[in-house]
């Protein structure tokens, strides 16, 4: 999803405000003139695990990703869309290790993820140019921070949404 990106770290200039630390702006990638899309994915699950050698037993696991872009043309050389989705699921179980039976049962840590960015640019005239991106987040997760010492009663869950939207427009006078 990103064509280009720069990290700053020191000698910000007037338009980063008073920023500490470092600054770092991205470029999404846009759709060219050729239709073009690219997949992927990824696999991992408990049967390749070696056992874990606090509870001496492999502890379910199972994670998937995959994902997809596509780009290309709506009007040749004045308007391009681009896209990319990716879901990522995990299920996986930990067990607290306080030594007191009943606080170091399993439980599900599981989490899905969706992933969702679309973009599109118009070329306006010779001199101004638009583009509207919209990003979609969407995380569930359950259980997380629960492990080692730490019971259920210390864990915490929630739910994550996250929709942008950006808009802008260039004009080369």
């Amino acid at each position: 999803i990103i064509a280009e990106f720069q990290v700053l770290t020191n000698r910000f200039d007037a338009e980063y405000g008073r920023a500490g630390g470092a600054v770092i702006s991205a470029v999404t990638k846009t759709g060219t003139n050729q239709f073009r899309a690219t997949g992927f994915g990824f696999l991992r699950d408990d049967k390749f695990d070696a056992k874990n050698v606090v509870a001496n037993r492999v502890l379910p696991f199972h994670e998937s990703q995959a994902g997809f872009t596509v780009g290309g043309p709506i009007l040749r050389d004045r308007a391009h869309f681009f896209g990319s989705y990716e879901r990522q699921a995990r299920d996986a179980s930990t067990s607290p290790n306080t030594r007191i039976a009943q606080f170091d049962t399993e439980v599900s840590q599981d989490a899905k993820r969706h992933l969702f960015t679309g973009r599109g640019d118009v070329q306006l005239g010779t001199q101004h140019r638009a583009f509207a991106r919209m990003s979609y987040y969407d995380l569930d997760q359950i259980n997380q921070g629960v492990g080692g010492r730490a019971t259920v009663s210390n864990g915490y869950s929630y739910p994550i949404k996250n929709t942008d939207l950006s808009v802008g427009e260039t004009w080369v006078i």
